[in-house]
């Protein structure tokens, strides 16, 4: 809907229409996930960082992903429930926070808060504010970001008409009818942290941090009380927990004047403030110091001048290697309570509190297996407990406590720990973010690998089971295809690498779990019926090659020795080696054993598929670092006037391009002025044509060092939007060979934009339909299949086919009935006029230009274009190329210009000028007069109309007879110069003029 209102924006008055349709190809869901033992298949889809269950219907659920927008099951109690995706064609589809309004009873209205919180960095979508639904999501309004409108009347658009919310990162929403609050950190890009306040359902906003009772800093939570619809808790960093008795107006500290917890909101370190109200107003809070527990407690009157807080003891377990382990382990990838961190009060018993953290701790014995530890985990899945206050604290806040009476485990096995664990060992994904009491006392979980029921929480009788089914919101960060197999394969935050278990299955197997690093896929150059497909975890772990056969069966699996490759050896030091969390891994384009890395600090490549690397020097010595983690800027191969090189090799440096073309030659810093280099791609044909991107800008280079700028209005797109152009955010570049022209397509924040060779490369389009507003992160095109592949950063993955054909279709605009111009592109595009008097012009491309009703004048420019008049006297312009016109209904005036015309008066008085070529000339009814211009052309004699012929010449032209006519049935006869034809009933067909009838024989007809 916002994309749409805003591409009308970007041309006029008329609403212009991609073509082609994205097809959503999952994961959904990834089976054999990092998960242990959750029914069914250990399912896995990304990360969801918000949940809400419908009080009174445990079937109806939602979920706020990560990055994948809003969605909403009504059968969740279900094994399988069905999900559905409600936002995609929103702007915002990070989703920071989400919370139904107790003042509706009827449970239709939600709010929702646009945040970034991936472990991808925290990146993200445009931070646009809010989302409101008052019909259970089936619409959707946004509320508090900018709209370049004069909000306050005052004749001009500027600072008081800007709503406050446009660019913050919210952590918290609240809504109580007009009533609505909203907290915001400052992570993730954001500004403006703080909380924020509107009396009048989001018209107008006001920043009250700093002001009424309320400090200034960054807002982690925010919670209303259920027994009071008034009384709402905010955390701020390094400063307290805030009440508010009065929906927000004023604001009391009550975290202050306990030490204890003043203490460790106050000390540095502190970046998460967690809290939870129970049924009887009983507040919760865990604070998180350097993403670690330091405090769980909670205070029975909050409402106190001074309120009086209990420390809990600390959830902890030793494990076999004597460390003690906390719910944020302290060895990577642990200690994320920033944005790992979970905590709800059971809704029947205020005395209990659950809480999650990021993941287990596991050991390796020698042999690489996992040791079970103190709770039973054998791999890096879900830590959460059950915390008991009834049970007195033995040692509160101590990080080594392992003999507290207070915790038990919701995971794994029943142990050692009286009441905890479950009954089949099952654990969910690591990384817990939110929990949710559905209406039949189950809890609902949602994490870094998606959403998971516990049964029977409050006891070891219950086991963990995924909610995931056909939810769709992995964070993709890089795509490859299988051109043998017809298979995709993705390395995905949080959900390792992942592969289709079937041409276009949206059912996909996890192949490796963790982090997924990049994936690349090559022919065998042993076998060209089977596929190599490599693959790693985070920093290049176990980077390896698998080979398939074209039925998608894996025939071989070996790690790649990476010999010469500099690693860090010491994983608890600071990083040294030249693994990056995400390193780039390219296949060559034009030899198969060969693959260039990317590293931190130097560019690597291997002849032998990656068993032996060496190092790529740069020219005159010197770090290259290759940027990582928003693309993958290497181009490695290329062809050239029919020659393969495959040693040439392009590299994205910060804000550098370095190129080599040649065997044993260094990497040469070429002329490049763009920003930080996010992806490069080589015309298929000719190497020394390169495009490369940064988060805003388009650059070519026709010679390997020289590079201009070719953004053209492609910036427009988000500016339509009420964006900042750097809100586009380019991620992602692709080459496509056409038949007749070549094309470009780049991937974004708000969809993928294509531009052809025909304009220099600066045409841009969006392309095709159906593609959620999400982060396009990676682009893969294979020729072979014509297959355009999206992975996306929230959404998976998704397939456009017909790629090269699709690139020259342009817009679809149709007008408004008010006298629209409407102007086309130089693709094939279709502008449609109504009931006005209308302009269309073509452009370049073969276009259909349809006038409809109204007087209009209808120019098809270049191209081989059809133009129809429709009702009302039109002008019809051909253009070059060769065109079709119809006049359609009124006298009409039709110019086939250049190139060879067909030209059709249709109804009424006609006048018809072929032009330049060959045209055909058919006045249709009425009495029409025909130019054919220069060249050799046909006019066509019919019944249904009479025609008067200028400039017919003999032995050039011809007549061209319709219907049941024949030369038989005609009278020739020549008057005043002129020569007639009639039928033998003296029905008048055409008048030559200064035509002498003698001329006209046999030898000048067709016969239909």
């Amino acid at each position: 809907m916002a994309f749409q209102a805003a591409t009308r924006a970007a041309y006029g008055s008329v609403l212009a229409t991609p073509q082609g349709q994205w097809i959503a190809q999952g994961p959904s869901p990834a089976e054999n996930g990092q998960v242990e033992n959750v029914q069914p298949n250990d399912e896995v889809v990304g990360a969801i960082h918000t949940v809400l269950a419908h009080p009174d219907d445990a079937n109806i659920l939602y979920i706020g992903a990560t990055n994948g927008g809003i969605w909403k099951t009504t059968n969740a109690t279900d094994s399988s429930p069905d999900w559905t995706p409600l936002t995609d064609d929103l702007l915002g589809n990070s989703i920071g926070a989400m919370e139904f309004d107790p003042s509706d009873p009827t449970n239709q209205t939600i709010i929702a808060g646009i945040g970034r919180f991936s472990s991808f960095g925290r990146r993200g979508g445009p931070l646009t504010g809010l989302l409101k639904t008052t019909d259970g999501g089936n619409t959707w309004i946004q509320l508090g970001r900018a709209d370049n409108l004069d909000n306050d009347r005052d004749g001009m658009v500027d600072e008081a008409d800007e709503t406050l919310l446009s660019g913050r990162n919210i952590s918290g929403v609240a809504s109580r009818g007009n009533t609505l609050l909203v907290s915001a950190n400052n992570f993730g890009g954001g500004i403006g942290a703080g909380v924020y306040l509107s009396n009048d359902n989001g018209a107008s906003w006001e920043f009250i941090s700093g002001s009424n009772g309320l400090d200034a800093g960054a807002a982690f939570d925010l919670v209303g009380d259920p027994t009071d619809n008034q009384r709402f808790y905010v955390s701020v960093q390094g400063n307290g927990i805030f009440r508010s008795d009065d929906g927000g107006a004023n604001w009391t500290n009550v975290s202050d004047q306990d030490a204890n917890l003043d203490g460790v909101i106050t000390e540095v370190g502190n970046n998460n403030t967690e809290m939870a109200v129970a049924s009887n107003g009983r507040l919760y809070t865990a604070v998180l110091t350097n993403g670690q527990p330091s405090y769980i407690g909670f205070t029975d009157n909050p409402t106190a001048t001074n309120p009086t807080w209990t420390q809990m003891d600390l959830p902890v377990t030793e494990e076999s290697d004597g460390d003690f382990e906390g719910l944020n382990p302290r060895e990577k990838p642990g200690g994320q309570g920033a944005i790992h961190f979970s905590i709800i009060a059971d809704p029947n018993n205020p005395n209990v509190v659950y809480v999650g953290g990021d993941r287990q701790d596991v050991i390796f014995d020698d042999m690489g297996n996992p040791i079970p530890n103190a709770i039973g985990a054998t791999d890096f899945t879900g830590r959460l407990f059950r915390g008991d206050t009834d049970e007195n604290p033995t040692d509160p806040g101590n990080p080594e406590n392992i003999n507290s009476p207070q915790w038990q485990p919701l995971t794994h096995s029943q142990g050692d720990f009286s009441g905890g664990g479950t009954v089949n060992n099952s654990s969910p994904h690591a990384d817990s973010r939110e929990m949710t009491f559905d209406a039949n006392g189950d809890i609902i979980e949602v994490d870094d690998g998606g959403i998971y029921r516990r049964t029977n929480p409050q006891d070891n009788t219950g086991d963990w089971f995924s909610l995931n089914s056909n939810l769709q919101v992995t964070e993709i960060h890089d795509i490859a295809y299988d051109t043998v197999s017809n298979i995709i394969i993705s390395g995905n935050q949080d959900t390792g690498t992942t592969q289709q278990n079937n041409p276009d299955s949206v059912v996909w197997d996890s192949v490796s779990t963790a982090d997924g690093g990049d994936v690349a896929v090559s022919i065998d150059p042993n076998n060209d019926q089977q596929s190599v497909r490599y693959s790693s975890f985070q920093e290049l772990g176990s980077f390896r090659r698998r080979v398939y056969d074209a039925n998608n069966n894996l025939i071989s699996v070996n790690r790649a020795a990476l010999n010469g490759f500099d690693f860090d050896e010491d994983d608890d030091g600071p990083d040294t080696g030249d693994e990056q969390f995400v390193t780039p891994v390219v296949v060559n384009e034009v030899d198969p054993n060969r693959i260039a890395i990317g590293g931190r600090t130097r560019v690597y490549e291997s002849f032998d598929q990656g068993d032996n690397v060496s190092i790529v020097n740069r020219a005159g010595g010197g770090i290259v670092r290759v940027n990582s983690s928003n693309g993958d800027p290497i181009a490695y191969g290329g062809r050239r006037n029919g020659q393969d090189n495959p040693d040439v090799l392009y590299v994205g440096s910060r804000f550098n391009i370095f190129a080599r073309t040649t065997l044993g030659g260094t990497l040469d810093n070429t002329n490049y002025s763009g920003g930080f280099v996010r992806d490069i791609v080589l015309d298929s044909e000719d190497w020394m044509t390169g495009f490369a991107i940064d988060d805003d800008q388009v650059f070519q280079t026709t010679d390997a060092n020289n590079w201009i700028d070719i953004t053209g209005k492609l910036q427009d797109f988000a500016t339509n939007l009420n964006l900042e152009p750097g809100d586009l955010n380019l991620r992602s570049i692709e080459f496509i060979s056409g038949s007749t022209v070549d094309g470009i397509v780049v991937g974004s924040n708000i969809g993928i934009f294509s531009a052809t060779s025909s304009n220099n490369f600066t045409d841009w389009l969006k392309l095709g339909t159906d593609l959620p507003n999400v982060p396009v992160w990676d682009l893969d095109y294979d020729p072979s299949d014509d297959l355009l592949v999206a992975g996306t950063l929230g959404r998976g993955a998704w397939t456009l086919s017909d790629a090269s054909s699709i690139l020259v279709v342009g817009i679809t605009e149709i007008g408004t009935s008010n006298n629209d111009n409407l102007t086309g592109t130089s693709r094939n595009d279709t502008l449609k006029g109504l009931n006005s008097q209308d302009t269309l012009q073509g452009g370049a491309g073969d276009d259909l230009l349809d006038g409809g009703g109204g007087d209009d004048k209808l120019f098809g420019e270049a191209g081989n274009d059809t133009l129809l008049g429709g009702q009302g006297q039109d002008q019809l312009y051909g253009g070059s190329g060769d065109d079709s016109l119809k006049g359609g209904d009124g006298d009409d005036n039709l110019f086939g210009e250049a190139g060879n015309d067909t030209l059709l008066g249709g109804q009424g008085q006609d006048q018809l000028f072929g032009g330049s070529g060959e045209d055909l000339l058919n006045g249709g009814q009425g009495d029409n007069i025909l130019t054919g211009g220069a060249g050799e052309d046909t006019f066509v004699l019919s019944t249904a109309g009479k025609n008067t012929i200028v400039d017919f010449e003999d032995g050039v032209d011809l007549l061209k007879l319709d219907g049941d006519l024949t030369f038989g049935s005609l009278s020739i006869f020549e008057q005043n110069g002129d020569t007639w034809i009639t039928t033998q009933n003296n029905q008048p067909l055409a008048f030559l003029t200064d035509v002498n009838s003698n001329l006209i024989t046999a030898d000048d007809f067709v016969v239909v």
